[in-house]
């Protein structure tokens, strides 16, 4: 117990030397636990004062917010035109391994057995597995697609909110009309 109460009285101390106080409080929690017995201190981050009190949204921060969201919507469009094109391409391959497929199966129920009809097999098997892994590779470009049309779309209400507090700060301002 004395060594506890002596290591928080030194990371007090160290703290307040370094000027950790000014961001960090040791918080001291005494509630015993399976994972700490009688107590242990936890780092604790203090909420962040404005220095300088009020923070008004200039015309370029407002511009900035728009170029950014209009460089993210440009983006998640190539990623959805990536996504579309291998979507496409999953498409007519799957619709070749089909037609290999039921090739496959009309030399397989023929009389004759021979290379032909395990070549024919070999390929649709080999078109198959092919369409299988494009077919996952468009799913994972829908899916990035997907997420960056999400970060697009934040980044533009982001912008939205930056103009209607730039024309609340600034009521004369041209992006206000």
């Amino acid at each position: 117990m004395r060594l506890i109460f002596f290591i928080a009285t030194f990371l007090t101390l160290l703290a307040q030397v370094s000027g950790y106080c000014q961001t960090y409080s040791l918080v001291r929690h005494a509630l015993p636990t399976p994972s700490r017995s009688i107590c242990s201190f936890h780092v604790m981050q203090r909420p962040q004062r404005a220095t300088n009190g009020l923070k008004l949204v200039s015309d370029e921060d407002v511009l900035a917010a728009v170029e950014n969201a209009e460089n993210l919507w440009a983006v998640a469009l190539e990623a959805r035109k990536k996504a579309d094109a291998l979507s496409e391409e999953a498409e007519t391959g799957a619709s070749a391994s089909a037609d290999l497929a039921d090739e496959a199966t009309t030399k397989l129920k023929s009389k004759k057995f021979g290379l032909a009809q395990i070549a024919a097999a070999r390929m649709a098997m080999d078109s198959s597995l092919d369409l299988g892994n494009l077919m996952d590779r468009a799913l994972d470009a829908a899916d990035e697609a997907d997420r960056l049309e999400v970060i697009a779309e934040e980044a533009l209400l982001e912008s939205e909110k930056a103009l209607d507090q730039h024309v609340i700060d600034f009521p004369d301002s041209p992006l206000a009309k």
